[in-house]
């Protein structure tokens, strides 16, 4: 088969080729072991509720503790999220469910607690992980404050 028996036949070109799927930072791509070490406690600070914001406004030339300083604010902004949700619910539920929601607020209190352990255990491991469920959920806060 030629082309002078398909005249009208348009040429085939090739499919593109298939993107890179990000991968999650790791501290060798973007932080040296230097700057790992000298931030470490910075990069604890960030899953300490309000203290997320010093390394967020402190180090930000450090990738390793500006990183978790953002996982950090994901975390405390979820954190008031939920107690002024749980704060409203208390507040126009009758008696009887107030005891219902006051178990919530214990599990939702142990969630934020594990998350933080989990933010935690990823700054000894040196690791620059997103927490799970809560990552993009700092990303789009970071975005839209600028930060």
């Amino acid at each position: 088969m030629t082309e002078e028996q398909f005249p009208n036949t348009p040429p085939v070109t090739p499919p593109p080729a298939p993107t890179p799927t990000p991968t999650p930072m790791t501290p060798q791509a973007s932080s040296t072991p230097q700057d790992i070490e000298e931030n470490k406690v910075f990069a604890i600070l960030a899953y300490l509720s309000l203290l997320c914001l010093v390394p967020l406004f402190m180090k930000k030339d450090s990738p390793f503790a500006y990183y978790h300083a953002k996982q950090g604010l994901g975390l405390f902004a979820v954190n008031i999220a939920f107690y002024v949700l749980i704060e409203i619910l208390i507040t126009i539920s009758p008696y009887a469910m107030w005891r219902i929601w006051s178990l919530f607020s214990m599990l939702g209190w142990l969630a934020i607690l594990g998350f933080t352990i989990i933010g935690i255990w990823h700054v000894i491991e040196k690791k620059m992980e997103p927490l799970p469920f809560l990552g993009q959920i700092s990303d789009k806060i970071v975005k839209k404050l600028n930060l």
